[in-house]
């Protein structure tokens, strides 16, 4: 890892520790640990996690067990490189390793990891063999070396950011993970879009809708490609390959290729591209095209419904009926209301009345209500004499 990647300013050269300890220096105890040794003073106690006395006095005991060590000819340890002060603990680095010494010179961590990052907190982040993970200021490795790269350490009440596997995420002391997981390539990729589009609407059916810095409107794929370049004024979701679009008040159809199926002439349309036809209206009558801009059914209606389970409201002369999907009338336009299919009737409306009609244009309710309601578990309601009933089906 080069010094120019390092998360820490560092001070780059030979340092002699004794400067500040004159009067000491380095030695291994009898435990095999690496401590700093006043010359001539009696044997000492310290513990990592709280300052040595200055006195001969012992110190007390914290959170991990003191370390005894007895006095040595006076010795110096050169480091190679150390980083500046930080919450009592210095960076060192020492033949190509690096470690931590705590405010007395001790070693809190032995200087044998490719790179370390210091925290205030009683866990560092290590480096070894590409791999961070996690280590006691005592020296205990706690979260093994598993994560591709750590983005912030412990510090106070935060748990670290580490990105393991093209995932992000933060984790616990015990290297749980914690809290939203988020996938790097698709969070990249969402940055990439917003720097491009001004928004970035929710994914229909394999489509989102974007708008540029113009409010025009696009769409994207969900592999992120450009679709249909922003250019309308208002778009519809793709249903069944097709989406609406509207340019200069006038409406077209683009399929899933981005192609311009129906030009946008038309001066209405219905709600979307349904059982692969939809309605378009230009000047005073209605006709149905399919997926492939094809006039399947001719502009002839004084009102075209979208399809529903086969059938469609049209209007003509002034009255409502329903045609199939090759615009016969399978009901008569007679009816001064009809409404849509469901459940395989629909309620229609004749003479100020209202009633319930089935598939074939058979009335399976009388036509005598004033108002009447949805179909509710096989069953209608209707208002008669200002009283609602419930109406049963022929």
């Amino acid at each position: 890892m080069s010094i120019t990647k390092r998360l820490l300013p560092l001070i780059i050269g030979v340092f002699i520790f004794t400067k500040t300890h004159a009067q000491g220096g380095w030695e291994k105890n009898l435990q095999g640990r690496w401590v700093y040794v006043m010359k001539s003073t009696p044997p000492q106690t310290y513990s990592p996690t709280k300052k040595t006395s200055t006195s001969s006095e012992p110190v007390k005991k914290t959170t991990e067990t003191p370390i005894e060590y007895t006095p040595v000819k006076e010795k110096e340890i050169v480091f190679d490189e150390t980083g500046p002060e930080q919450d009592g603990y210095r960076m060192v680095r020492l033949k190509e390793k690096w470690g931590l010494i705590d405010w007395n010179g001790h070693i809190s961590i032995p200087p044998v990891y490719d790179y370390i990052m210091p925290s205030p907190a009683w866990l560092v982040a290590a480096l070894k063999n590409e791999k961070w993970g996690f280590v006691a200021k005592g020296g205990n490795v706690i979260i093994d070396f598993q994560f591709d790269a750590v983005l912030e350490t412990f510090e106070n009440d935060r748990y670290p950011l580490v990105i393991k596997d093209g995932l992000k995420f933060r984790i616990k002391n015990t290297g749980e993970p914690v809290g939203k997981i988020i996938n790097m390539k698709e969070e990249a990729a969402a940055k990439l879009l917003r720097s491009k589009y001004k928004y970035v609407l929710d994914f229909k059916n394999g489509f989102a809708i974007v708008l540029d810095s113009n409010d025009r409107y696009g769409f994207i794929d969900e592999s992120k490609n450009e679709v249909v370049h922003p250019k309308y004024d208002f778009a519809c979701d793709f249903k069944e390959g097709i989406a609406l679009v509207r340019l200069n008040n006038k409406w077209g159809l683009v399929n899933r290729y981005g192609q311009e199926v129906v030009p946008p002439i038309y001066d209405k349309t219905g709600y979307s591209f349904t059982e692969g036809l939809i309605p378009l209206k230009l000047d005073s009558l209605w006709g149905y095209v399919d997926s492939t801009g094809t006039m399947v059914i001719p502009m002839k209606f004084e009102y075209g419904g979208s399809f529903d389970e086969g059938l469609a409201t049209v209007g003509l002369n002034g009255k409502f009926g329903f045609i199939d999907y090759k615009g016969n009338m399978v009901v008569p336009a007679i009816y001064e209301e009809s409404l849509y299919f469901w459940e395989n009737i629909a309620m229609v409306k004749l003479n100020g009345k209202w009633g319930y009609m089935d598939r074939n244009g058979k009335i399976v309710a009388p036509i005598i209500y004033d108002e009447i309601k949805d179909i509710t578990n096989g069953k209608g309601s209707g208002l008669l004499n200002g009283k609602w009933v419930d109406v049963k089906f022929k």
